[in-house]
């Protein structure tokens, strides 16, 4: 009934009723989260931990999607932790955690979460997207283009999304695979919003490896690649199947 009376937005008649209810079992961590629902009060959620002898994983999971709402993120990892400590099956959970380490700047802990969306709901596309950029950002490209095949796959016609996997897949040596890739950006009607940098990127790979097989010698770090890369040794690798 209290369901009901908030789907027909009737809230002093669903607030009069928790309360009636609470009068009667006021250690009901349920009713409480109800009444924070209704009244928009995150006090009521401390109630319900408190009363639950802090096992009531909804009373943080609503601290927590309140805090992100005030853009309050240190906030909000601390009650995701706590809410998923009981309840680690939540992919939805890991997924909000690590966006809220991504916004506190702790890439290493939003890295851990992501990766465990992905293990609880493989099939969940901005997860892997999110990780993949945290690849990028870090420069380690062979997980970054490993997520971006699978964030590929299930969303095959967003254009950002193979033009991450061009570069990241350059930076591992797969041109082949890069190749694809801008074929598939080709393809779309939005590509000329794309950057030319992969490109710019592919030219310098394939001009490189030209050289060397020509004998030349000179070798060059292409335009936007990592300094501290030394893409000289890089092996063109057109395989599918990532090293070992």
């Amino acid at each position: 009934l209290i369901v009901c009376y908030q789907l027909l937005q009737k809230t002093a008649q669903a607030q009069k009723l928790i309360n009636d209810r609470l009068a009667e079992s006021p250690d009901d961590p349920r009713l409480w989260c109800a009444l924070g629902d209704v009244t928009k009060d995150d006090s009521c959620y401390v109630k319900a931990w408190e009363r639950s002898g802090r096992r009531h994983a909804r009373a943080q999971r609503s601290l927590a999607a309140s805090a992100m709402r005030n853009d309050d993120y240190a906030a909000a990892v601390g009650h995701w932790e706590l809410a998923l400590a009981l309840n680690p099956l939540n992919p939805s959970g890991w997924f909000a955690l690590g966006y809220s380490y991504m916004r506190e700047g702790d890439e290493s802990s939003a890295l851990r979460a992501f990766t465990r969306v992905t293990q609880l709901s493989p099939d969940n596309a901005e997860a892997w997207n999110n990780l993949a950029a945290l690849h990028m950002k870090r420069q380690t490209w062979k997980m970054a283009f490993a997520a971006l095949k699978e964030a590929t796959r299930l969303r095959r016609e967003s254009w950002q999304l193979w033009d991450n996997y061009v570069e990241a897949g350059l930076m591992c040596g797969h041109v082949m695979l890069s190749l694809y890739g801008l074929q598939r950006i080709a393809a779309m009607e939005c590509c000329h919003k794309v950057s030319l940098s992969s490109l710019d990127l592919l030219l310098d790979v394939v001009s490189r490896v030209k050289r060397e097989g020509g004998g030349g010698g000179a070798t060059n770090k292409p335009r936007g690649a990592n300094v501290n890369e030394d893409l000289s040794v890089l092996e063109i690798n057109d395989s599918d199947e990532e090293e070992g």
